[in-house]
């Protein structure tokens, strides 16, 4: 006979086993950001719910918004969470109607290992209402990923459709596309360095090798909207032990590249250039060996660049042509003899 005593202790362990269970997957809802999140090529479908109104009035002010994000998890579940935005960026903040944000995933109080430590996110947004600028979002997107084909040192990104619902508005929705941007957190630990806040870096302090690859992709992609020194669209880390000395760049904010070619973008105040579609090499001065090994490496993976243009239908063919018709001339620039001499040497650092 079963006495009341093994029933009781029989329900208390079927209760706890039920509510052990439940508590796991109301915490695994959390992450639809988990590490994997960057490694999926496939856009991530979720909504926004806030007041769309106050947040453009607000938007200069740094506040952050209530939002609810709404997804659907791999069970075909609509999962809800309370989070925070705000505006980000130093022109875009202003001139956007819809400008990039930081959203805050309200990691406060989980353990510290959770998304790397992760508290916020930045969102590169679509800037207006038209498809031109539905395909600047685009073209900035593949930019991070060529970089990422290129190297490792590079921010990961994941294309974002996110319909926006406005609270403000009687829930009116809209649906852009935007893409979310690696935290620093996560890059930190899969690229195990650390972050380095120092300005004025000297080019003798940095990875020859790793800015050399980050100073012909800027080239390639027609961007001087960036600086080492001033660590401008650019952060420095020092790869682990801390007895390696050279800082490794990765660049980020492509928006006044002539690759992206937005409306409101022009070549940096430092350069005598007409527009962004002209390129000029604000990199460091190496030997003709560095930089043909490097000049190498952006002619083995031109194929895989090439692919992965031509396969991004979220673009239209004629984006897509123009795209690689840009490329075009900085590869056949590129392998001219005179390269090295005239484009590279002439203008470095």
């Amino acid at each position: 006979m079963i006495s009341k005593k093994n029933i009781f202790v029989c329900y208390l362990f079927t209760f706890m086993f039920f509510y052990s269970t439940f508590s796991f997957s109301q915490e695994s809802d959390t992450l639809i950001f988990s590490t994997d999140f960057f490694r999926n090529p496939d856009p991530a479908k979720i909504s926004l719910e806030f007041n769309i109104k106050d947040f453009q009035r607000n938007k200069s002010k740094g506040n952050y918004n209530s939002v609810i994000l709404k997804y659907e998890n791999p069970e075909g579940q609509t999962i809800s969470r309370n989070m925070k935005l705000k505006a980000r960026g130093e022109f875009r903040r202003e001139f956007c109607n819809l400008p990039p944000f930081w959203l805050n995933i309200n990691n406060k109080g989980k353990n510290k290992s959770f998304l790397n430590g992760t508290k916020k996110f930045k969102v590169v947004t679509q800037c207006h209402d038209s498809n031109t600028y539905n395909n600047f979002v685009l073209r900035e997107y593949l930019a991070y990923n060529i970089l990422n084909i290129l190297t490792e040192n590079s921010f990961k990104t994941r294309l974002l459709s996110i319909n926006y619902i406005d609270i403000g508005r009687k829930n009116k929705s809209e649906n852009y596309w935007a893409f979310m941007i690696e935290s620093e957190e996560m890059l930190q630990e899969r690229l195990d360095v650390i972050p380095i806040k120092l300005n004025k870096i000297q080019f003798n302090q940095v990875d020859s090798t790793a800015t050399g690859i980050m100073s012909l992709f800027q080239y390639m992609i027609g961007n001087t909207d960036f600086s080492i020194y001033g660590r401008h669209n650019i952060k420095m880390y020092k790869l682990l032990p801390r007895n390696k000395p050279e800082l490794i760049p990765v660049p980020y904010d492509f928006d006044y590249s002539g690759f992206v070619d937005t409306h409101y973008s022009t070549p940096s105040s430092k350069v005598n250039i007409p527009n962004v579609r002209t390129r000029y090499y604000l990199g460091i001065c190496h030997s003709n060996k560095d930089y043909l090994q490097t000049i190498g490496l952006f002619n083995d993976k031109k194929t895989e660049i090439y692919n992965l243009i031509n396969t991004f239908d979220y673009l239209d063919i004629k984006e897509r042509n123009e795209i690689i018709n840009y490329l075009d001339d900085f590869y056949l620039s590129i392998n001219k003899p005179d390269f090295i001499k005239k484009d590279l040497l002439k203008t470095c650092r």
